[in-house]
């Protein structure tokens, strides 16, 4: 009779704080969870795009007899969207001017060479043109920033 005396007066407050330990574990790991997230580094990721080649319908050369099909290069771009960098890569090693455009066509930044990081201004716009120009054959691409 002692016994189950002790066991009725004292078993809803083991039951409660059992519950109490559960919700306690359950606010716990929630709280686990959300710091969590903010402490995650949030990276940006690199874009590579391909560039559009075709042959320079003003280059001189044209005019000419050609006896081998002209080898044109494969142009790779590389946006990094935290740096706000662009670089650009080519198959071939050739002297070339590189045009940046915003949206409505005003050049943005030009450069003269490849393989050299191009950081670009702040701009709201929601893309860019690149145009790469050289004697032999001219490059387009769009990159979405």
């Amino acid at each position: 009779m002692f016994a189950n005396f002790l066991f009725y007066s004292f078993a809803p407050k083991i039951n409660t704080s059992i519950e109490m330990r559960v919700n306690i574990s359950r606010v716990l790991c929630s709280l686990i969870m959300v710091v969590s997230l903010f402490s995650i580094p949030i990276q940006g990721a690199k874009t590579t795009e391909r560039a559009i080649v075709h042959r320079n319908p003003n280059s001189s050369t044209e005019k000419d007899i050609h006896r081998a099909p002209a080898r044109l290069p494969i142009i790779d771009i590389i946006y990094d969207s935290d740096e706000r960098t662009v670089m650009v890569f080519s198959s071939m090693n050739q002297e070339a001017t590189i045009f940046i455009y915003d949206v409505f066509g005003n050049i943005i930044i030009t450069a003269d060479s490849f393989d050299e990081i191009i950081y670009l201004p702040e701009y709201p716009d929601s893309e860019i043109s690149l145009r790469i120009e050289t004697h032999l054959w001219i490059a387009t691409a769009n990159i979405l920033l």
